[in-house]
């Protein structure tokens, strides 16, 4: 991180963050359970991070800027399937319940402790029903849903956000929502290996800040514990083309959507080069997806996904409403071709991302400029790949991010990452 901005036109030199990421899950599948209409699934996992900024010379802030965060994460999904085919059914329940912590200590120049924070706790459980039903042999498909979510936080001490939370008690408190969504599926046409049907999806869901954005990320986000949550209206609509032959498959889609948000949950750049959420009291964002996927003869593949995304901010402030929300592109493409065989698959990424604002008011001092980024991969399988998803597979692929080493940041004194070199092992069992 050698070189990010300081204090005042300073530029630091010895500025460290280390960021560790650990993730392990166990799942299981019992495809008939008790009977041949009843399915289960099951997930366990447990998560843990870390974040150790150390700043011994005090050049990226004054005080004591040094920290080290520890972030745990787990929980158990439980999803049980029934299949009631002669009522032309299926019945989907998701049960599952996560529990986080977060503690941070603010650390000396000499990177030892100088105060230990109380640990902050958040449990979260969920209840969801959805239901697929399906008409006139499966040409027609609605898929309604609704979830309950009930989060409880603790945290110890007096940062507690105060705003949204609904019923503190002793030391605790409750947050309830509930979230509902249709799905639909409606087949126009299917002939042969040519199908084509339109899908769209309506929702109305609420969310709650996470632990990111109320306390933030020592040295480049600012946390904001009057946060309140973020709700939205969300729909989307579109044709979707299926086609498969002996030489060539092709998936198509063309989405056009719209979101309505109020007390939007935003990343916002400032002047002391960092980044702190702000609620926006209401946004309105439209546009449509564009994607295409293809295989021809089985060897060369290709990519294609495009958006347009019109972001503004409709909040009452005559000076905010109208603008663009900040870091939000217009145009945004991403293609990718490549080709392969059993054992090798290498090929060439491009993704444009559109010129953006990076503060809510637009000024052009803060425009941030177009770009290209273009990426190269080769992906090597041990003993082949296998066509079976649950079939074992290990994986050994190199990449090159950003061969054209270009430069940008997306906000100020902040540059992305130049050219980057990745290897990578993965195995699938």
């Amino acid at each position: 991180t050698n070189g990010l901005p300081g204090q005042g036109n300073r530029q630091t030199k010895q500025v460290e963050r280390e960021n560790v990421r650990n993730t392990t899950s166990v799942g299981t599948e019992t495809p008939e359970l008790i009977s041949e209409n009843l399915k289960l699934e099951t997930r366990t996992f447990y998560t843990v991070m870390r974040d150790h900024l150390f700043d011994p010379e005090s050049e990226f802030s004054s005080g004591t800027p040094n920290s080290k965060t520890d972030i745990q994460q787990y929980g158990f999904h439980l999803i049980p399937t029934f299949y009631l085919l002669d009522y032309n059914q299926i019945f989907r329940l998701f049960l599952s319940n996560e529990r986080e912590t977060f503690k941070r200590d603010r650390r000396d120049k000499f990177d030892e402790i100088l105060d230990k924070s109380t640990r902050k706790f958040r449990n979260h459980s969920t209840i969801q029903l959805q239901d697929e039903i399906r008409f006139f042999e499966k040409r027609l498909i609605f898929t309604p849903s609704v979830a309950s979510e009930n989060y409880t936080d603790r945290y110890n001490d007096n940062e507690r956000p105060s705003s949204y939370l609904l019923t503190p008690d002793n030391g605790r408190s409750i947050m309830r929502f509930t979230n509902s969504k249709l799905g639909l599926i409606s087949i126009f046409l299917q002939r042969g290996d040519l199908t084509i049907a339109v899908k769209g999806n309506f929702s109305t869901e609420k969310r709650a800040p996470d632990f990111l954005e109320l306390f933030g990320e020592r040295g480049s986000i600012l946390g904001n514990t009057t946060l309140k949550p973020e709700k939205s209206e969300n729909g989307d609509l579109g044709p979707a083309l299926d086609f498969k032959s002996k030489n060539l498959e092709l998936k198509s889609t063309i989405s056009f959507y719209s979101k309505k948000i109020k007390d939007m949950i935003l990343f916002v750049p400032n002047s002391q080069f960092s980044l702190r959420p702000e609620n926006i009291d209401s946004a309105y964002i439209r546009g449509f997806e564009f994607t295409i996927k293809s295989d021809f003869y089985k060897k060369i593949k290709f990519e294609s996904n495009y958006t347009y995304q019109k972001a503004i901010n409709t909040a009452n402030v005559s000076y905010l409403n109208g603008k663009y929300l900040p870091l939000r592109p217009l145009h945004e493409w991403f293609g990718q071709m490549s080709v392969y065989n059993k054992y090798f698959e290498t090929g060439f990424e491009a993704h444009f991302i559109g010129a953006v604002f990076k503060d809510r008011t637009n000024e052009y001092a803060n425009y941030q400029p177009s770009r290209w980024i273009y990426n190269i991969f080769i992906s090597y399988y041990f003993g082949g790949k296998k066509k079976d998803k649950n079939g074992k597979e290990i994986m050994a692929t190199f990449e090159v991010k950003n061969i054209a080493d270009t430069r940008a940041e997306d906000f100020v004194g902040y540059p992305l990452p130049g050219r980057l070199f990745y290897a990578t092992l993965s195995a699938k069992f």
